[in-house]
């Protein structure tokens, strides 16, 4: 019965448009939030990113995603078109790099795969199968690519708990809770299961495993999204990842007991073939994809990869000396964390920024990141300066004028 109500194309369809729909709020919020506290950032233009555009072309692009993702929901012939639609919008709002609204790896292939899955039509059952390969190829890829010495020693989930920029602080609770021994394990397992899954899929297709195996699958990968979407900033990633496995347990219902003579192949398997070939090239041959990923559809699933990040950055501002502003007490953590990290690559923002903290012409601001180490065993490692910059403020409110003193790096 549990395994009936979970096999549901539309539910997951469903669960991916609210997730889909969290994270633009999440940007539109950002977006305001920031033009709140820094108006001059809005000025005019198109939203390109989340620091360019008006605030009201910012929120007139939210009020066009929501009606495009109505259609894509409700309007089964219009699905398709829609789609791309969605996709254009997704790459054009996303030119900053930065962590609100993270998850373009899964959004982007799966607005293409859904409208092939759920709708009936000639391609169905060879699309259905494309689908049933791409997902687990993507846990098996995320997998290759966690090289790293924290994932080797089985450290790593421990680190990524403690990463103050990409989690709550109810995971560092939990960590202080777990024993070194359960950390291992669980990232240890985290492995297995994304390395084995793909096989698993495969088994199936040839009829060597049953539903009851990729349910059990689905149950634990489901589990372990909740866990990361309740702990970090993964939320909308999180539940775009759930309503894939959803996907798969109609899926798997479908093709159970399948023979290859009942694949129809046509011209309009294109897009899916394309993105499962995109995924594999992007992860395999990077190389390929120098400088053209937005054309080229990159999929590089490597968000913990190769380590999961081993330190904490705190950054700073000294205004003659005394410290105005840093990062450990921000009021609002994920948005003035994210402005902070964008910041730091935009020279414009930057300015206002480094402007709103200015009192006299002849002030000068000093601005620092530091690097904190991560340390499983308790014992507080000094954080280290890893970038210094110096600023005179009369230089920032000066347009004619550079706005550096000295920059020590």
């Amino acid at each position: 019965m549990t395994e009936k109500i979970f096999s549901n194309s539309k539910l997951a369809l469903i669960l991916f448009s609210i997730a889909l729909f969290f994270r633009q709020f999440e940007r539109l919020y950002f977006v305001i939030y920031t033009n709140v506290k820094y108006p001059e950032v809005y000025l005019g233009g198109l939203p390109f990113g989340l620091f360019s555009g008006s605030l009201f072309s910012q929120i007139a692009y939210f009020l066009i995603f929501c009606i495009l993702l109505s259609i894509f929901v409700a309007n089964q012939k219009l699905r398709v078109l829609s789609s791309f639609g969605l996709m254009t919008l997704l790459l054009i709002g996303n030119q900053d790099g930065v962590y609100i609204g993270k998850g373009l790896v899964i959004f982007l292939p799966m607005i293409i795969i859904f409208p092939w899955i759920i709708d009936v039509g000639r391609t169905q059952k060879a699309a259905k199968i494309i689908f049933f390969l791409y997902l687990p190829t993507t846990y098996f890829l995320s997998a290759f690519s966690k090289t790293g010495e924290s994932w080797l020693n089985g450290e790593a989930i421990g680190y990524f708990l403690q990463h103050k920029q990409i989690t709550y602080p109810m995971a560092q609770i939990l960590m202080s809770m777990l024993p070194l021994g359960l950390i291992k394990t669980l990232t240890f397992l985290t492995l297995f299961m994304e390395y084995s899954v793909i096989f698993i899929f495969i088994l199936f297709l040839f009829n060597l495993a049953g539903r009851k195996v990729i349910f059990i699958y689905g149950i634990a990968f489901i589990t372990f999204h909740l866990i990361i979407g309740f702990v970090s900033i993964l939320n909308s990633f999180s539940l775009a990842m759930i309503s894939c496995w959803l996907l798969v347990f109609s899926v798997a219902k479908d093709l159970d007991g399948i023979s290859i003579k009942e694949l129809k192949l046509t011209w309009g398997l294109i897009p899916l073939i394309y993105v499962f070939l995109s995924l594999l090239i992007s992860n395999l041959v990077p190389g390929l994809y120098q400088n053209r990923e937005k054309l080229f559809f990159l999929q590089k699933w490597q968000l913990v990869a190769p380590e999961p990040g081993l330190n904490n950055r705190v950054y700073e501002v000294l205004r003659n000396g005394d410290i105005v502003l840093t990062s450990e007490s921000l009021e609002n953590k994920r948005n003035d964390e994210a402005f902070l990290t964008s910041m730091q690559r935009n020279p414009r923002i930057k300015k206002i920024f480094l402007s709103s903290l200015c009192e006299k012409d002849n002030d000068i601001l000093e601005t620092n990141l530091h690097e904190e180490p991560i340390s499983l065993r308790q014992n507080k490692i000094p954080k280290r300066v890893k970038k210094n910059e110096k600023w005179r403020c009369s230089s920032l409110t000066n347009r004619n004028n550079g706005f550096d003193v000295q920059r020590s790096l």
